[in-house]
């Protein structure tokens, strides 16, 4: 029976070469004169023979190598292995696999010929720029505006190389993911994936301080907050991903939405273990804001003394309760 042998890098699972075993014997090894040639240091000159025998099986023999030939389903190594389909053998670093030349493989992808959307972001190389030095600008911006110390000018600078720093080291994380998977690093297209996301990211942290400070009671806005930077995480994983895989649009999604529900089930653990002993001073996080008095919800001084006096009283039979 005919076999194909697969070539297959031992690090990263990659097949470098594939050839068709029709008949007669094929040798391998780091020398240029073999018949499989293989660029591996630990593979001698002349390391093994594939032969196909008259009844059509297939032999792969060493032939008295440095480092042998190691069959991947037993221990040690071993003089010769009978090939058959799904046969895995390592001579140096390299893995040599054997399948069935029936074996089905899976249909062909389809090849996007023309971006939509905010996909169309990621072929232009001035969009990815532009879209990166938006997202920059604003962030400094944001840090020069919102700043009330002093120094807000050398706060902004320090702002713009972090994020800068986080931008680059994110983008890069994600480039080597794009380089295994898909053989493209596509670095300055996850650069501009990260900017693109955290355009909205800076606009809604600006108007969820304001809403805080507008509306502090507002038992809405939390949860509201809430699904606004799960759908924001979601989609910076789904763009990642659609520039390092080859997933289609619903399997990206559906592991982006897999992806953030681990990450808040784990942020509300760490929550969870990390919250403060029972106190009786209260906390409000919050900045002042530049706004006009007359505009903001506020009561009296009658109200507030109102307000203390139903305090006082819950207070007072929460202590006769006990």
């Amino acid at each position: 029976m005919a076999l194909i042998v697969e070539v297959v890098d031992s690090r990263g699972g990659s097949v470098k070469e594939r050839v068709r075993l029709d008949g007669g014997s094929l040798n391998v090894g780091r020398g240029y004169d073999n018949d499989l040639i293989l660029d591996d240091l630990y593979v001698d000159a002349r390391h093994a023979r594939i032969d196909v025998n008259a009844d059509g099986s297939v032999e792969i023999e060493d032939l008295g190598s440095i480092n042998g030939l190691v069959a991947l389903d037993t221990p040690g190594r071993v003089p010769r292995v009978i090939a058959r389909p799904g046969t895995q053998v390592r001579i140096g670093r390299t893995i040599l696999r054997f399948r069935d030349p029936s074996e089905p493989v899976p249909p062909a992808l389809q090849e996007r010929t023309k971006p939509a959307g905010i996909s169309r972001l990621f072929d232009n190389g001035g969009l990815r720029a532009a879209a990166f030095i938006a997202a920059l600008t604003m962030a400094t911006a944001y840090t020069w505006f919102g700043s009330y110390e002093r120094d807000s000018g050398s706060t902004a600078v320090a702002v713009a190389v972090v994020f800068v720093l986080f931008a680059v080291m994110w983008a890069g994380i994600w480039a080597v993911a794009s380089r295994i998977v898909i053989n493209r690093f596509n670095f300055t297209s996850h650069l501009a994936a990260v900017a693109v996301v955290a355009i909205p990211v800076m606009l809604f942290t600006s108007i969820d301080a304001w809403a805080t400070f507008l509306f502090p009671d507002n038992p809405l806005w939390v949860p509201f907050g809430m699904v606004v930077w799960s759908g924001l995480f979601m989609l910076s994983i789904a763009l990642h991903l659609s520039l390092s895989s080859t997933m289609d649009r619903l399997r990206r999604w559906r592991a982006a939405v897999m992806t953030t529900g681990a990450f808040a089930l784990m942020m509300g653990l760490l929550a969870y273990a990390g919250r403060d002993a029972f106190t009786d001073v209260p906390e409000f996080q919050g900045v002042i804001k530049p706004f006009s008095g007359q505009m903001l919800p506020a009561i009296d001084v009658s109200g507030f003394s109102d307000v203390l006096a139903e305090l006082k009283e819950e207070a007072d039979e929460l202590a006769t309760d006990r």
